[in-house]
C-alpha cells in the first residue's frame, strides 16, 4: 500500500474537492483508504470532473471565505488531516496546524 496505510481511515478534508486537481486528490486519497470530506463552491461546469467520478464522500457546498460556516463545518468534521486546494494555493498539513492559516479552533 502507498505511504505505508498512513490515510487509510483517517478523516482527511480537502477543501476545493470539487475542482479537477482537488477531484483527483479525492480519488488518490479514497484509493488509500481515507475517510474524505470535501469543502467547496458547486462544480462550475457541466459535465465536469468531480461530477463525472462519482465518488462517495461527505460534501459540503460552502464558501471557505464564510469563516463562521467553515469553523462550524470543521468541527463537525474533526479532520485528522486536511488539504487546501485551491486554484492559487496549496496546503496541507496535520489539523492542529490550521492555526497557519488564521483558523483558531
Amino acid at each position: 500500500m502507498m505511504f505505508g496505510n498512513v490515510y487509510k481511515n483517517r478523516r482527511v478534508l480537502v477543501t476545493g474537492h470539487t475542482g479537477f486537481k482537488g477531484s483527483w486528490l479525492v480519488l488518490w486519497l479514497e484509493m488509500m483508504g481515507a475517510k474524505v470530506t470535501g469543502i467547496s463552491l458547486p462544480p462550475e461546469t457541466s459535465p465536469n470532473h468531480w461530477n463525472l467520478l462519482g465518488l462517495d464522500v461527505e460534501s459540503f457546498y460552502i464558501d471557505i471565505r464564510d469563516e463562521n460556516l467553515l469553523r462550524q463545518k470543521i468541527v463537525e468534521v474533526k479532520p485528522e488531516m486536511f488539504f487546501i486546494w485551491q486554484r492559487s494555493l496549496w496546503f496541507a498539513g496535520p489539523t492542529n496546524s490550521l492555526w497557519k492559516l488564521g483558523l483558531r479552533m
